[in-house]
């Protein structure tokens, strides 16, 4: 049985025993560890794979989120989003979800906060409208202005304000551009 996991690249990196993954893509080099584990035939793997299949290639430099790749797409599908509270940027969630921080899912919008943990928050998308989020910094994360207990899961609803050391950010659910 083999075992993969999906760059926010959109390259599929397979390995034989589930913990034997690279630590970073050969494609783009970006930290997989945090990346959901999935079997092969794994019908949530082939949802995750049809967003990239529009998509030759993405460049080196692209964001660690799939938000530019969505853009180049007609159609849209429902997505949960953390959208800065001061409306500067959103950073989108992939259906797997992943590790938000300065190198993970979200790098290049959080890049300039220092104090931001390369891998900072995990989510996980659940359904209805509610994520689960473990709070895996150095520095701490709020949830509605209350510290996280580190490294123990929290759900959290759509409207909450997450908030990464200084950065805050509310969990949105909406529609985005998606790779056909």
């Amino acid at each position: 049985m083999a075992f993969c996991k999906v760059c926010p690249c959109g390259n599929t990196i397979t390995f034989e025993t589930r913990n034997s993954f690279p630590e970073q893509c050969p494609h783009c080099g970006r930290r997989i560890r945090g990346f959901t584990t999935y079997t092969e035939g794994d019908p949530q793997l082939q949802i995750v794979l049809a967003q990239f299949t529009a998509a030759e290639s993405v460049p080196m430099d692209a964001p660690t989120d799939i938000s530019t790749a969505a853009k180049k797409s007609s159609c849209c599908m429902r997505a949960f989003v953390l959208a800065a509270a001061d409306g500067a940027y959103e950073i989108v969630i992939p259906p797997e979800g992943g590790i938000i921080g300065r190198s993970g899912i979200g790098a290049k919008q959080l890049a300039a906060n220092a104090a931001i943990s390369r891998e900072h928050l995990r989510i996980t998308p659940i359904k209805n409208g509610v994520v689960m989020i473990r709070d895996i910094s150095m520095y701490g994360t709020r949830l509605n202005g209350i510290p996280l207990l580190h490294d123990r899961p929290t759900s959290v609803e759509v409207g909450a304000r997450i908030t990464l050391y200084s950065e805050e950010f509310i969990l949105q659910e909406k529609e985005v551009e998606c790779v056909d």
